[in-house]
């Protein structure tokens, strides 16, 4: 499921799963016995950047249209959120082997100037 997900960038309900023919023999599935199955990748700007899956034991059909636009919606804003925190990382890594770099350079400058 996941990696359906993955590969096509669409969002997959599965609002049965023991009726679905190639999850039904699936140990998870029959294991477990999730009765709804949801999956929406999380995507910015088209780049895939995770995967949100759900699943409820309680009840088939859990994931209706309103939850499902609510979650497109949530995960949009997550995708955002985790791609900016990626660019922070970056930002900081950057900023670290910069200083580093001054510092290193500033020391031959002094070497050089003795």
């Amino acid at each position: 499921m996941i990696n359906y997900v993955k590969r096509s960038r669409e969002i997959l309900v599965i609002d049965d799963p023991i009726a679905v023919s190639f999850l039904a023999s699936d140990s998870y599935i029959t294991n477990e016995e999730p009765k709804s199955l949801l999956s929406i990748p999380l995507l910015n700007q088209g780049k895939l950047i995770g995967i949100l899956y759900l699943e409820n034991r309680l009840t088939t059909g859990a994931f209706t249209r309103d939850r499902i636009e609510v979650l497109k919606l949530l995960t949009t804003q997550a995708a955002i959120s985790l791609e900016n925190a990626i660019l922070y990382k970056n930002l900081a890594q950057a900023k670290e082997s910069l200083e580093e770099y001054n510092h290193t350079l500033e020391r031959k400058v002094q070497e050089r100037t003795q």
